[in-house]
């Protein structure tokens, strides 16, 4: 596999599992699952960065890591509210 393939494999790994954890976390929660899928994606994302950051390449802010965490945003708001309605 190479490099770019690599890493569009990690990305859609992450979306998906941001999607399924915050579905998983809203249905138990039963209710506001918008809400816990944000918080759910910000402190997914938040994990995955600060691992990159102190396992990878430092700490950085760029156009790719902004989209990145919004993907991640989004597919956990949709899981949040998958989830409730369930």
């Amino acid at each position: 596999i190479n490099d770019s393939m690599l890493s569009t494999f990690v990305f859609v790994i992450a979306i998906v599992s941001s999607l399924f954890g915050s579905l998983i976390l809203s249905r138990k929660m039963k209710k506001m699952g918008f809400l816990y899928g944000l918080i759910f994606g910000l402190i997914y994302f938040l994990i995955l960065y600060l691992l990159s950051v102190v396992l990878y390449t430092g700490f950085f802010i760029n156009k790719s890591v902004l989209i990145y965490m919004l993907m991640i945003i989004i597919s956990s708001v949709i899981g949040g509210i998958v989830g409730v309605n369930i």
